[in-house]
């Protein structure tokens, strides 16, 4: 009886340890989103399609999900004498494929499409080799703004390796994964 008594106990205490780090884990994601007091973020989604048909969508409660990167990068411009240091925070997009489950067998490039047409076409080798490829949603601690008030997002690629900043793509819609460049 004593022996049941025992391991009754020991289920009891796994059990609550595991459902308070639930609630502790969520409570954290939603603090999270709460400190980031932009109200279009949060309804912002870039879609991911598939040989340009359309399978999923990314939301801003999904990146939260993923492991959140802070790094510096260097804006250059042939417009502009000195090149401008940023800080920015997101996720790689590597991360984004893998978390979505997206198949990338026969898959060759993945195109970042923007709202001002704006299109940038990346080898599926290069997104995969390392994680340089970023979509980022504060720049500076500030959430990057949108196109309709002279922001660069919600959503931005950053690729801090590029040294003029000419594959950044500002004001992300979509993701679209393709066997071949049509």
């Amino acid at each position: 009886m004593n022996k049941k008594l025992t391991i009754l106990t020991i289920f009891i205490i796994l059990c609550s340890i595991i459902i308070l780090g639930c609630i502790d884990s969520a409570q954290e994601q939603e603090q999270a989103q709460s400190e980031i007091d932009c109200p279009y973020l949060k309804d912002a989604t870039i879609s991911i399609k598939i040989n340009n048909e359309k399978v999923d969508e990314l939301n801003f409660s999904t990146i939260l999900q993923l492991e959140q990167y802070e790094f510096a990068a260097t804006h250059r411009s042939g417009r502009r004498p000195d090149p401008i240091d940023y800080h920015f925070q997101g996720v790689t997009l590597k991360s984004i494929l893998e978390y979505k489950g997206i198949d990338l067998t026969n898959k060759k490039y993945i195109t970042i499409s923007a709202k001002d047409g704006f299109e940038v076409v990346f080898e599926i080798e290069e997104i995969l080799k390392n994680d340089h490829m970023f979509i980022v949603y504060l720049k500076n601690e500030k959430p990057l703004g949108t196109m309709e008030n002279d922001g660069s997002g919600p959503y931005r690629l950053i690729i801090p390796d590029d040294r003029f900043a000419m594959r950044w793509v500002k004001h992300i819609l979509e993701i679209n994964i393709k066997s071949t460049l049509t």
